[in-house]
């Protein structure tokens, strides 16, 4: 292979940017439609961070049509409960999760991001995984697509997935040619913005005596409300004795990365060490101090990070299209973050499945409809974990009395619609062996394929020709009597 020149071979060809949960899973549906592609990560090597992810029916069909679903279920503890307390540990409310398995057929999962992460790897092919690519620019045109990395590499092909995370190299050199165009959405032009700040991360296996909620069967999900500081910290048993862990600062206003806070702020390993100093002394849920469990955390897989949310109204153009982060960023608080970015490459690539042709207008309209297929699923995402993350982290007053409302006085029925609303939201992959629906809440159907759309679209098209052709006849006949009847000579243009 021509280091200097990246190619995959015919047919139509893909090319991933990015190494996270979406395009691990793009890749996987990828390979099992013998659909060419490769994946591109910036990083030097593949160093999963993060720490507790949740799993649920949204996501859990796909696992199950990949084979995954027991050795999934194998690292993962059920949630039940999700309990909020004050700094006093005294219970400000509850979410109770116990009926969601019946409703929904599959449980409310807790795993470690990084175990998860070495599943998927696991089945794709390690010389389809390019590493230390960082995306420079891009280019296309009607024939091709290319990427130039860093280190001089091109990379080309006939589609190009930004799966690149929040701040998407992909998405903002795309963006950059559509701003001097004229293309891009005015809003699509605005900063991120975020309002708090995160360390995570997942101890070693850790003394039962000292903490024994690990040993219990179900997750112990816990968030305590700091007192006189800004903080929330989520904590969560996970299987092999380990507790992964959440704190999250809410910062005093909101700001961008083009903001003087930001520009001030520090960022990297030095920063992270200093911010674990600071909050050290921070109670822990579990008893003692958040300290403790840093001191049991492994440092290198402590990671800072800011908690942003936007839903991008541009997620595709010409041959490029965005997953995940890239396109819709939502807060944590909601869970739904990854199961989205791995829904979007469900959706995907069963559409990719059908193209038969690298002709521009095809793709594009496969790319269109994958936008239009998953805009209303992340749009009501994005607004619902932002609702959540003012009674699971806000911190203002106004924030503290809706926690309050939230988790003690909206009545159980009312919980238990907006949980199985929550879950009728599950597509299955077209190019393995389907699974059966679960459980007793109907799951919206799967939606038609792009060739059924398209023929529809075609048909509605021709009986609105049809419609026109009959009225542009009947006009004619009119203007010809009429003329008839005068004498003179008309004509008709349409």
């Amino acid at each position: 292979m021509d280091s200097d020149n990246i190619e995959i071979s015919n047919k139509v060809r893909v090319l991933i940017v990015g190494a996270g949960l979406g395009g691990l899973v793009l890749a996987i549906l990828l390979e099992k439609a013998n659909i060419p592609y490769l994946v591109f990560e910036r990083a030097v090597k593949i160093r999963p961070l993060g720490s507790a992810m949740q799993l649920n029916c949204n996501i859990l069909p796909l696992f199950e049509q990949l084979g995954l679903y027991d050795q999934i279920r194998a690292i993962a503890k059920n949630v039940r409960e999700t309990r909020v307390v004050n700094h006093k540990m005294e219970t400000i409310g509850s979410i109770d999760a116990s009926e969601v398995e019946e409703r929904s057929g599959y449980p409310v999962l807790i795993v470690q991001r990084p175990e998860l992460y070495d599943i998927l790897v696991a089945m794709i092919p390690r010389n389809k995984i390019y590493m230390s690519r960082r995306v420079l620019s891009l280019e296309q045109d009607a024939s091709i697509v290319k990427i130039r990395f860093s280190d001089n590499t091109v990379a080309q092909g006939d589609i190009l997935v930004g799966a690149d995370g929040a701040y998407s190299a992909v998405r903002q050199s795309l963006f950059r040619q559509m701003k001097l165009s004229g293309d891009l959405p005015e809003s699509d032009q605005e900063d991120m913005t975020y309002s708090h700040i995160c360390l995570v991360g997942t101890t070693l296996p850790v003394n039962p005596v000292k903490y024994p909620m690990v040993l219990e069967a179900d997750c112990k999900h816990i968030i305590l409300m700091g007192d006189k500081a800004p903080y929330s910290l989520w904590c969560f048993t996970v299987p092999g004795n380990r507790i992964c862990w959440n704190l999250t600062i809410q910062l005093k206003k909101e700001t961008s990365k083009s903001d003087e806070a930001f520009r001030n702020s520090e960022w990297g390993p030095e920063a992270t060490e200093s911010m674990c100093a600071e909050v050290a002394h921070f109670k822990s849920p579990y008893g003692g101090t958040l300290g403790e469990l840093l001191d049991l955390t492994p440092k290198e897989l402590i990671t800072k990070v800011m908690l942003e949310d936007k839903l991008f109204q541009t997620w595709t153009n010409g041959r490029v299209v965005l997953l995940g982060d890239a396109c819709h960023k939502m807060l944590l608080s909601g869970g739904q973050g990854a199961i989205n970015a791995m829904q979007d490459a469900i959706v995907l690539s069963n559409l990719l499945n059908e193209l038969e042709t690298t002709q521009l207008d095809d793709i594009q309209s496969v790319l269109q409809y994958y936008q239009k297929l998953r805009y209303k699923h992340a749009e009501y995402n994005v607004k619902a974990s932002k609702q959540l993350g003012k009674a699971l982290m806000g911190q203002t007053l106004f924030e503290e009395f809706f926690r309050k409302v939230t988790l003690n006085y909206i009545p159980k029925f009312v919980i238990r619609k907006m949980l199985d609303r929550n879950g009728v939201y599950r597509p299955q992959s077209t190019i393995v062996p389907q699974v059966p629906v679960r459980g007793i809440v109907k799951a919206i159907p799967q939606s038609p394929s792009w060739q059924t759309a398209s023929s529809m679209a075609s048909t509605s098209s021709s009986s609105s020709l049809r419609s026109v052709t009959a009225l542009t006849r009947k006009r004619l006949r009119s203007a010809t009597s009429s003329s008839s009847a005068t004498g003179s000579k008309s004509t008709v243009s349409v």
